[in-house]
This record gives structure tokens, C-alpha cells and sequence, in this order.
């Protein structure tokens, strides 16, 4: 059990650079994938090791969400504007295929042989890990900007604006609770729900069973306007897109 956090660092970031980030994830062998929604940028950023930059991959429209499919070298970016989602095989550290998914979709998470695709009007789309689209549910009517998949209850966690709702797999609501604006969402290994407050510049951790909450993170912690998280594979370290989308902060775990 995480019983705090401490800072540890920040991600060393090249000069020049307009920075917009907007989510994190990291593959199986511990590359730190970071996507930089921006227009004259729109990069996905690859950090070998978690912390050391290795290298970059430049795409047709500006990344939103991106997501590692468990026990693969393939992970997937939303690119909102071209309601499409493109793979990245993350051993080689370049493209693969392309796939329009007819939805501006921003938020992305996958399970071992499922991707979710969240986005305009609150719209959930489920496709199988080649792309394949299966099927697609309306939980709500918000745009989903961050999900998570639970595959130990085969669940959702979905962020909308002021809202994180779970729901199961068939788009039936189970939970939900009002939460400060837009940024992300991650678990740990007991279950816990981590949810950034965009507006209240905060982190909250929310009890498995969504009966306790409580305040993990600050801004006496240097947390400012954060975005996506994850935590690193062994649950040691936690990454925070911070400070209104321009940096990113790396917390030990107690």
C-alpha cells in the first residue's frame, strides 16, 4: 500500500520546444511514452528507462491519449483531429498502422485483447487490438478526455469534465463521483483510483470500492494544473504531466 509521495525529479525536456502535453503511459520494458498535443510539434516523446530521452515520432496531426497493450511492444495514440487512432510498435519506436475510427476521440486505454476509445459526446468505442471496431456505447453525454481499464472487474474508468464515472464493460454505470475539471486517471495495485484536480491543482486517491477519498498530492507538493499520470510498472514512481501542460513531474512512492 502507497502510504505518500515524495518529489523526486523532473523529466529533462529539450529547448525550444512548445510543449502541450497531455498524457503518459509506459510500455512493458519501461519506456516513458509522452504525447505533445501540439500543432507544430505533434510528437509523441519516448524516454528510455523512464527518464532518459531516446527519441521522438512526428505525427500527421497533433496526439491526445495514448495507451501500452499489456504484454505487447505495441502501444496506440488518439489523433482527435483526424478521428483516427495510429500504433506504435515501441521496440522499434516507429509507425504502424493507422485506423479512422469515425469519432473525435481523445481519451485510449486497452486491456490484453481489447482497445476503448473515448471521446466527442461522451461516446465509448470498443475494438479489438488490430482496430477493429466491435461495438460503441453512450454512458454519458460529456466528452471523455481520460480512461482506464480495470481488467480485474472488466471495467471502465472514464473522465469527463467535472465528473469520473465507472462503468462496466457493456456501458452500464456503476459509479460516480464529481471531481475538479479535466486531467487524468491512474491505479495502483490495490485498486486505488488516482484522479488529477485540474482547477483545485491537487491529486486525489479514491478507495476501490469508491467509498473513501482523499487528498494524496498538493501544490505544496509542486503540483500545478496537472494533467495525465501513470505510475511505473513496479508502482515505485509516479509521472504527472504538471504545470498547465509543460512539464512533467516524477513523485517516489512511500
Amino acid at each position: 500500500m502507497i502510504v505518500g509521495f515524495e518529489k523526486d525529479t523532473e523529466l529533462k525536456l529539450q529547448t525550444g520546444v512548445k510543449y502541450i502535453f497531455r498524457d503518459v503511459s509506459i510500455t512493458d520494458d519501461n519506456k516513458l511514452l509522452l504525447t505533445n498535443h501540439s500543432s507544430s510539434d505533434p510528437k509523441l516523446y519516448v524516454y528510455k528507462d523512464r527518464e532518459d530521452y531516446e527519441t521522438e515520432i512526428t505525427f500527421s496531426a497533433a496526439p491526445f491519449g495514448v495507451a501500452v497493450i499489456p504484454g505487447t511492444d505495441r502501444a496506440i495514440v488518439t489523433l482527435p483531429d483526424e478521428n483516427s487512432i495510429q500504433f506504435i510498435n515501441t521496440t522499434q519506436v516507429t509507425q504502424s498502422d493507422k485506423v479512422n475510427v469515425g469519432l473525435r476521440c481523445f481519451g485510449i486505454t486497452a486491456g490484453h485483447d481489447r482497445i476503448y476509445i473515448g471521446g466527442k459526446d461522451g461516446i465509448i468505442k470498443t475494438l479489438n487490438i488490430n482496430g477493429t471496431i466491435l461495438k460503441s456505447m453512450q454512458p454519458g453525454s460529456e466528452h471523455i478526455y481520460f480512461m482506464l481499464y480495470d481488467d480485474i472487474h472488466d471495467q471502465l474508468i472514464v473522465r469527463y469534465n467535472n465528473k469520473v464515472l465507472c462503468v462496466n464493460s457493456d456501458g452500464t454505470p456503476v459509479y460516480s463521483k464529481d471531481v475538479s475539471g479535466v486531467a487524468g486517471v491512474t491505479r495502483d495495485r490495490q485498486g486505488n483510483i488516482y484522479f488529477g484536480g485540474y482547477i483545485t491543482s491537487n491529486i486525489q486517491r479514491l478507495s476501490s470500492d469508491w467509498e473513501n477519498c482523499e487528498e494524496i498530492l498538493n501544490k505544496d507538493d509542486g503540483i500545478n494544473v496537472p494533467y495525465g499520470m501513470c505510475f511505473t510498472n513496479d508502482f515505485t514512481k509516479l509521472f504527472v504531466i504538471n504545470n498547465n501542460f509543460k512539464s512533467v513531474y516524477v513523485y517516489k512512492c512511500k
